[in-house]
């Protein structure tokens, strides 16, 4: 299978042959927000070329924050902005912190100890959603990869440790293709 642009299939040898570099048309940005509540978060920018740009929040779980099809954005953005995930504060009542650090996008991820409105197990208060949403992905790839000349795929993966002494210790390992 052949990449889908333009109306019609491409080789990769016919689009090395039009174009100096697959950037031009998809791939994926790494950056660095400078600024405001965000400031110090990465992200990745994914577009595919056939219309499809969206943002991965590398510092908040891997969240699909911003998201638009042919320049018409569909995710509901919060009040918020893009916050970074250092901003949490589960120590406020009902939930308060964490909805003051709910960005909204296309995806936001709930978990690992708790999805759902805050409680107690035992000893341990488990805060709204959980913290998945707010853990810095490690081990991350982001990047274009050839299953063979004609068929590609953008590739984003990373890696989300919750995890306290004493306590729980998860993992999730994500990836998002496109």
């Amino acid at each position: 299978m052949a990449i889908y642009l333009f109306g019609r299939e491409w080789t990769r040898r016919e689009l090395s042959e039009r174009v100096g570099s697959l950037s031009q048309i998809a791939g994926v940005e790494r950056f660095t927000y400078d600024e405001g509540v965000a400031d110090g978060m990465r992200g990745v920018r994914v577009r595919t070329g056939g219309g499809l740009d969206f943002t991965v929040l590398m510092s908040r779980g891997m969240d699909i924050g911003a998201a638009s099809y042919n320049g018409i954005p569909f995710a509901w953005q919060s009040a918020t902005g893009t916050v970074h995930s250092h901003a949490l504060d589960q120590s406020q009542p009902n939930g308060r912190g964490w909805l003051r650090s709910f960005h909204g996008g296309l995806l936001t991820g709930c978990g690992l100890s708790n999805a759902g409105a805050a409680n107690v197990d035992g000893d341990e208060h488990l805060g709204i959603h959980g913290y998945l949403s707010h853990i810095p992905a490690d081990e991350t790839f982001a990047g274009i990869e050839w299953e063979n000349d004609d068929t590609a795929r953008i590739v984003v993966r990373g890696v989300m440790r919750e995890a306290c002494v004493f306590g729980a210790n998860l993992q999730l390992q994500r990836t998002i293709t496109a």
